[in-house]
């Protein structure tokens, strides 16, 4: 896995690993940085009393912590434990994942092209980190083509390459929501308004599939959780307007 040479923010989720327990604090070290490390204050591995600083962490063992304080001079900082939230410690594993995978890119373009992998971090990923996590320019490079990396400067041949292998082993995960909508109208209009209705669900991203009479399936497919979980909002928000137009409806999600 590379090693980013810039500094965590405050705030910030990181991947750490447990190097020495103390009396008064934990020294860390933070995974994703080059030569940086992290001390965790006693008063913040957990929020429960603690007998036995052992019972919270083992040397070598990793952690996900958030980034309270930094020292970018001295490449220090002061960790938290015990105020690191759930979800946000899942979606960072997800990051993390990611990187994994678009890096282990770099090294099958380094083992099949005979390139050195340093050259290859030089003229590739430090190109894009810290601008961009390379798994999501990768992603994109994968969805629009070669001028999603335009912004990086990075040379035609390492594009080229990129393009090839992420192509054949980027493999990125879809996700997905389906609704069930059943809407009907009693004016005389009314199936002109259900069109014009069904027509702004799909600026939303939708794709609607007819099934019978009043009766459709809406899809929304994205390579990124966090769209998924916009469109539910944005759909939500938008379905309470079929009121206003005389519009009756049931809508259910499909799991």
């Amino acid at each position: 896995m590379y090693l980013r040479k810039d500094v965590p923010k405050k705030n910030d989720y990181v991947i750490i690993t447990i190097e020495e327990i103390g009396d008064f604090s934990v020294k860390v070290k933070l995974d994703e940085f080059e030569r940086f490390y992290g001390v965790i204050p006693i008063d913040e591995l957990s929020s429960k009393r603690i007998t036995n600083v052992r019972e919270v962490v083992k040397e070598g063992r990793k952690a996900i912590g958030v980034v309270l304080d930094v020292d970018p001079i001295n490449r220090l900082s002061i960790i938290s434990l015990k105020r690191v939230d759930k979800n946000k410690a899942k979606g960072k594993i997800l990051e993390y994942k990611r990187e994994i995978q678009a890096y282990n890119i770099i090294k099958i373009i380094s083992e099949k092209e005979n390139i050195d992998i340093k050259e290859l971090e030089d003229e590739i990923v430090y190109k894009i980190i810290p601008q961009e996590k390379l798994y999501t320019a990768f992603l994109n490079l994968y969805l629009h083509g070669e001028e999603a990396l335009s912004k990086y400067k990075i040379k035609k041949k390492y594009i080229n390459l990129l393009l090839k292998y992420v192509k054949e082993y980027l493999n990125p995960q879809k996700y997905k929501i389906r609704y069930r909508l059943l809407i009907y109208s009693l004016d005389p209009d009314g199936i002109i308004k259900i069109k014009e209705f069904l027509k702004e669900i799909e600026k939303f991203g939708f794709k609607i599939k007819y099934l019978a009479a009043a009766d459709y399936l809406l899809e929304y497919v994205s390579y990124n959780p966090k769209d998924i979980q916009s469109a539910k909002k944005n759909l939500e928000k938008f379905m309470e307007a079929a009121k206003s137009k005389n519009l009756i409806y049931e809508i259910n999600e499909e799991k």
